[in-house]
């Protein structure tokens, strides 16, 4: 999934060529530029989806669907780039009979090495995707699903900036809450300075304001919650973690704190209309 001609998108589409198990690949960017000069060496193996009006992530995600005849359908974003067993362990976990399966994060290196912006950002933001958070208090995001789900429940709103698969889990969990499958791991591209971050996180806090205003009469105080409850699960995720994830964790402490402050303060500011 891309929006403006993303050029990381070649690292992602070789990602999923390296697996153990072949797939059928689906590339939908929207917006203005293409893809194609990213992807040369790959385009005979595709399926290329493009248009120059930007789709928000729900819409994307539709075409992917829409496009692609696999019976099961997984989600990459451009800034992503699956792990090897990527695909292999989410059929296998499909094949113990689970209709949709959940994946872990962890941050991918830039230049070599991940900062301590890019942990801080990780820990803040995905505290509870990593593969070390109790499963109980998993986030169930980064799902793959059984194509039948879409038949029997339709598929993501196209009208969400952000939350299109909170949106759809919560409409399919009667029959289809995600398994959560923590050898599934995802590596996401976080801001990798310090600058960035703080401007990553203050917009994040728009968009929860915004997702939160549209579910909730008191759309601030949860926003406001959703923070401190960001930094518990930090909290908790150090407890749990190895000897080298709690050293990067320990470098990155400082920084968390500041993203807090950012994550909140974007929230504030949507708040107050700014």
């Amino acid at each position: 999934m891309a929006i403006d001609g993303d050029p990381r998108i070649a690292d992602a589409v070789a990602s999923l060529q390296d697996q153990a198990r072949p797939v059928e690949i689906v590339v939908v960017n929207s917006g203005a530029g293409s893809v194609k000069p990213w992807l040369t060496a790959y385009l005979p193996l595709l399926v290329l989806v493009e248009g120059k009006q930007r789709r928000l992530p729900g819409g994307t995600r539709n075409l992917g669907i829409a496009y692609s005849t696999a019976p099961i359908v997984a989600f990459l974003a451009a800034d992503c780039i699956a792990t090897p067993g990527w695909v292999e362990h989410r059929l296998a976990a499909h094949g113990h009979g689970a209709l949709a399966v959940a994946s872990a994060l962890r941050p991918a290196p830039e230049g070599g090495k991940v900062t301590a912006s890019a942990w801080a950002s990780y820990a803040l933001l995905h505290a509870r995707r990593t593969p070390e958070y109790p499963a109980a208090g998993t986030g169930r995001y980064g799902a793959s699903y059984a194509r039948m789900v879409f038949e029997r429940h339709g598929r993501f709103r196209e009208d969400l900036r952000v939350g299109e698969d909170t949106e759809f889990n919560e409409r399919i969990a009667v029959e289809a809450q995600p398994a959560w499958a923590p050898q599934v791991v995802t590596m996401h591209r976080y801001p990798p300075t310090m600058r960035a971050a703080l401007g990553d996180a203050a917009q994040r806090g728009r968009n929860l304001f915004i997702w939160n205003r549209g579910r909730s009469r008191h759309p601030l105080l949860i926003s406001l919650r959703r923070v401190v409850g960001n930094l518990q699960m930090t909290r908790r995720l150090h407890r749990h973690a190895d000897a080298p994830l709690r050293k990067e964790l320990r470098r990155a402490a400082p920084r968390i704190a500041l993203l807090a402050l950012a994550y909140g303060g974007g929230i504030l500011m949507a708040w107050s209309g700014r």
